[in-house]
């Protein structure tokens, strides 16, 4: 079955610390890995930057899905046509991470 992870990331700063986490796990995990970053607060604010797209695109074709709360696209004004290529968005960041550790996930946060 393999590992079920979720990082979660609400700080903008944070993004290194994170993606190099998803890295560190998906190189020393032995089992495949179910792996999502879940972004909201501050965290969304990246997206539009652009900053770290190319981590982020890199670790999506290791199949790591990264989604974004839109709740918090919506609280600071990123639209949603600004995020990378693939981001997904939820509809509560909150009621994802929830949800996800109901299933069974390992929660993470840098």
């Amino acid at each position: 079955m393999g590992y079920r992870v979720l990082i979660h990331i609400d700080e903008a700063e944070k993004w290194p610390l994170a993606l190099g986490n998803a890295r560190n796990l998906l190189e020393a995990a032995a089992e495949p890995v179910d792996l999502r970053i879940i972004a909201n607060g501050r965290a969304v604010l990246t997206f539009a930057s652009g900053e770290h797209r190319e981590a982020m695109a890199g670790l999506q074709e290791q199949g790591v899905r990264i989604q974004a709360c839109r709740n918090a696209l919506k609280a600071l004004r990123v639209e949603e046509q600004s995020l990378p290529e693939g981001v997904e968005v939820v509809p509560a960041g909150v009621l994802e991470l929830v949800e996800r550790q109901r299933e069974g996930f390992a929660y993470l946060r840098p």
